[in-house]
């Protein structure tokens, strides 16, 4: 079965090792600087240039710290930058930073398993937070095809790109049944019995689009960016666990996902 989408608008950010390493460097900054107010275009080159925060990659990370109540400011204004982490995110720069810690301490190997696991709960439960208020907020352009996912989880269990590519085309073709029109084909996908052809409609740059007179090119499954952002987020918020191909709803998380989707 071959079928086209588009990309679904996405984060462009998950809470990475990068984003995690890009929050403790803010913070850091913030720090030595004795809390300085500036401009936010100011803030972010300084963090650039003093700090090595790559400004064309971190563009998703600050509109993420924000959208989930981990920063506050706005794009053109004054930035008094004591107050730029919420205590949201203050917390969850407290337990990256206890995490570091205890990784460096004395304690036995157990020990510190045991320890770190307890924190990783601590950032899982602030994330967990974090993607409720994203998915609260209608004005975010991909709380839909967010709530989409969890959808699915919620239906058949567990999820990989193209199955969930699958849905975005039923979605995006005709939501009003969407369960009954694909769950046969799901079934059959599942079993070996179908293969799921996707390809991606991803809209030409300025050069590729003199070059070529396109406005639009059709490339493979690997260029479905958005199922990368929401299984990040989503993984990391404790609900769904990874296995092969495949993300996996916990079973105790089903209440929970369904009570965020409401």
């Amino acid at each position: 079965m071959e079928f086209i989408i588009e990309n679904c608008s996405s984060t462009g950010a998950h809470f990475s090792k990068n984003t995690n390493q890009v929050l403790l460097k803010i913070n850091t900054w913030i720090k030595e600087n004795n809390n300085p107010t500036l401009k936010f275009i100011e803030f972010r080159k300084k963090l650039e240039k003093e700090k090595g925060i790559n400004d064309n990659n971190a563009r998703n990370i600050y509109p993420l710290l924000k959208n989930c109540g981990f920063a506050e400011y706005k794009s053109g204004g004054e930035l008094y930058s004591g107050e730029f982490f919420t205590n949201n995110g203050k917390a969850y720069i407290k337990a990256l930073e206890t995490k570091e810690l205890i990784k460096q301490s004395d304690y036995s190997q157990k020990q510190k398993l045991e320890a770190i696991k307890e924190i990783d709960l601590i950032l899982n439960n602030l994330i967990l937070e974090a993607v409720k208020k994203l998915l609260n907020n209608n004005e975010l352009n991909y709380t839909e095809s967010m709530k989409w996912f969890l959808r699915y989880l919620l239906s058949f269990d567990k999820i990989n790109k193209k199955e969930f590519a699958y849905m975005v085309y039923q979605m995006t073709t005709d939501d009003s049944n969407w369960y009954n029109e694909i769950k046969d084909n799901i079934d059959l996908y599942r079993k070996n019995e179908l293969d799921l052809s996707v390809k991606v409609r991803v809209r030409n740059d300025k050069k590729i689009k003199e070059n070529t007179g396109c406005d639009t090119r059709l490339e493979d499954i690997s260029y479905f960016t958005a199922y990368s952002f929401y299984t990040g987020l989503i993984s990391q918020a404790g609900i769904i666990k990874k296995d092969k191909d495949y993300y996996y709803l916990k079973d105790e998380k089903r209440r929970l996902v369904e009570s965020i989707i409401k």
